[in-house]
């Protein structure tokens, strides 16, 4: 069943209502409803599905093409493709109704498209609950929203799939439930491209793969955005995983209790994080003003970077006595934008307390005792905490 208008004559006002599109043979291609510019309509209690449940014989469910500012309310689209899909349109607004089991995507969104509003809408099983990118048009989509009260469950491979890799610097804001991924590299939520975009998750969102990741980062360029209030814990594998570095994301969620597998968040992330451990790396110990650093028994670092602030700890234990003429120097795990000291104790025999040195625009700490002597004597013990100012 199709309505079309025409690019320079619209349709409008038309209420669709009250009826069911099914079929008693599988269909390889088309959409059980085709709307082409219709706008301001309306479509209430249309159910779409095939004769018998379990048979998936329609293919697509209903097509918005170039359609604004609608509402489809009261539905049940039960399909072996996509269940709603949508182009170059804005303003869809999706209430009380449920996807089940829809054969690739429930939702998908192809191009030239802002604003999805979806009001209590159920999305159960299937691959893919919400799909954004532009295969349809080759168009960029605009801001998208996706609001609380829907549940995206028991998807296969991702709750929501964002791969826009023509829009730039929009936004995607998302507070629904993407939650119970079934399979290993199923994701809650899957970031493969949004330009310079920002990704704001928040208001009753929650975050949850039993065997992945509950958000799966992999355009560095994207701000992303997750409110204290997301629930994300006890994911299969981390919180947030960043397949590419970055340092865009700011977050307060973390995992609570026995939180996330593999932790909150993977090596790569970086930005305003709010962590369950510090990151660690690996500090090198050199001379200040010539000389030979001790060998090490053992040496650890952490650290906490939140914007401009970075808080830090180094742990290490001599093997050796070194010569070193001024002082013992680490490294920080990023450059300090100014002087300053952060201290620290020889734990293992003296108890003397240490000074470390920062210079600006370095990555270097120089340490010794408190009265400007060096202390690099075999089994002697350095730990050392401060915060400063990085660059």
């Amino acid at each position: 069943m199709s309505f079309a208008g025409t690019s320079g004559g619209h349709l409008n006002n038309i209420l669709l209502n009250g009826f069911r599109i099914t079929s008693a043979t599988s269909m390889t291609a088309g959409n059980a409803l085709h709307l082409t510019y219709v706008d301001y309509s309306a479509l209430n209690d249309i159910i779409i599905d095939s004769n018998v449940i379990g048979n998936h014989n329609i293919y697509d469910g209903v097509f918005f093409e170039s359609s604004s500012l609608n509402s489809y309310i009261g539905f049940n689209v039960y399909t072996s493709h996509y269940g709603i899909k949508a182009d170059n349109g804005v303003e869809l607004n999706l209430d009380n109704g449920q996807l089940l089991g829809n054969g690739d995507t429930a939702i998908y969104l192809g191009g030239g498209f802002g604003g999805l509003y979806t009001g209590y809408v159920s999305i159960f099983g299937g691959e893919v609950g919400i799909r954004v990118d532009t295969d349809l048009t080759g168009t960029a989509n605009n801001q998208i929203f996706v609001s609380n009260r829907t549940v995206i469950d028991n998807a296969n491979s991702a709750g929501v799939y964002l791969a826009d890799n023509i829009t730039s610097n929009k936004s995607f804001t998302f507070q629904g439930w993407s939650s119970s991924c079934i399979q290993i590299s199923c994701n809650a939520f899957v970031i493969l491209n949004w330009a310079n975009g920002n990704i704001n998750i928040g208001g009753a969102a929650q975050m949850l793969s039993n065997a992945g990741n509950a958000i799966y980062y992999g355009d560095s360029s994207v701000n992303l955005t997750i409110a204290t209030s997301t629930a994300w814990n006890g994911n299969g594998a981390y919180g947030v995983y960043c397949s590419v570095a970055t340092t865009k994301i700011i977050s307060d969620a973390q995992g609570i209790g026995t939180g996330n597998a593999a932790g909150d968040y993977s090596s790569n992330c970086g930005g305003q994080l709010l962590r369950a451990r510090w990151p660690s790396y690996t500090p090198s110990i050199g001379c200040a003003g010539g000389g030979t650093p001790p060998t090490l028994a053992s040496i650890a670092g952490y650290y906490k970077t939140i914007g401009k602030t970075t808080d830090v700890e180094i742990n290490a234990t001599f093997n050796s006595t070194g010569t070193c003429a001024n002082a013992v120097t680490f490294t920080l795990p990023n450059n300090s934008a100014l002087s300053g000291v952060i201290f620290g104790r020889e734990y293992a025999s003296t108890g003397s307390s240490l000074s470390g040195q920062l210079v600006a625009a370095s990555n270097i700490v120089s340490v010794t005792k408190y009265d400007n002597t060096t202390l690099q004597t075999s089994g002697y013990a350095y730990s050392l905490t401060g915060r400063y100012e990085n660059q």
